[in-house]
C-alpha cells in the first residue's frame, strides 16, 4: 500500500478516492476463504488498493498472494 500512503502524505486528511479489489475464494466444497485483519482483528475478504498500472484482476491476485500465500491463475470480475 505504498502508493496510497504516499498520496495520503500529499493530500493530508482530505477525502481520497482509491480503486481496490476483494476476492471471493472458495474451495471444492464451497467454503469461503476469510482472513483475519491485523488492524481490527475482524474476519474479512482478501482485499486491497490498486497500484498504478495494475488491473483490478491483478490487484485481486496480488492481494490474495500477499495476505494468504495462495495463488490463483485466473479471476472473474463480478
Amino acid at each position: 500500500m505504498g502508493y496510497v500512503l504516499d498520496l495520503r502524505q500529499q493530500v493530508g486528511h482530505q477525502p481520497l478516492v482509491v480503486v481496490g479489489a476483494a476476492l471471493l475464494a472458495t474451495n471444492a466444497v464451497g467454503q469461503l476463504l476469510l482472513v483475519k485483519r491485523t488492524d481490527n482483528q475482524c474476519w474479512g475478504l482478501p482485499a486491497g488498493s490498486t497500484e498504478p498500472g495494475e488491473t483490478t484482476e491483478q490487484t485481486a491476485q496480488r492481494e490474495l498472494r500477499e495476505e494468504t500465500g495462495l495463488t490463483v491463475a485466473k479471476v472473474q470480475l463480478v
